[in-house]
């Protein structure tokens, strides 16, 4: 049996291509690389082509990735280079930090307060990865955390 298959692109502001993939289900996947990847606040556009099936979409991903050299592939990538493919979130986390501790301040984080993920992440631009790695180590148990949301157990000292 064969599933149409689609090959995405995922550009940037500047329309700078930054990731090449294949799914059978492109919501599901675009919302696991949201979670997953520092570099996903960089998305601003999305392109999707489909193929009848899985292989043919495995063989247009390749070419893509091989002709079009998107910035965060690590796979298929003629002549990689030790940290090629990767992006340094050293920037974004240094202003989580800074915006959270900016919140705390305006009382943003008050007591029982849950707030998605996704949207704080929204609200700082930057990857809900990014943000759950400054936080995790630095919350002093002031956060309930989940995949999707946190609650604010006590207010934050940042």
């Amino acid at each position: 049996m064969t599933e149409p298959t689609a090959v995405y692109r995922l550009y940037d502001a500047e329309d700078r291509l930054l990731y090449v993939g294949i799914t059978r289900n492109l919501a599901r996947r675009w919302d696991q690389h949201s979670r997953a990847q520092s570099w996903w606040h960089l998305v601003t556009r999305r392109e999707a082509e489909w193929h009848t099936d899985r292989a043919s979409a495995e063989a247009a991903e390749i070419t893509a990735v091989q002709s079009e050299a998107p910035q965060f592939n690590k796979d298929h990538v003629p002549n990689r280079r030790l940290g090629q493919g990767e992006y340094d979130d050293t920037a974004d986390r240094r202003r989580v930090r800074r915006l959270l501790r900016r919140d705390a301040r305006n009382k943003y984080f008050h007591v029982g307060r849950r707030i998605y993920v996704t949207a704080l992440a929204e609200r700082y631009e930057v990857s809900p990865r990014t943000l759950l790695a400054v936080l995790q180590p630095g919350s002093d148990r002031c956060f309930s955390e989940s995949r999707r949301r946190i609650t604010v157990l006590r207010e934050p000292t940042f």
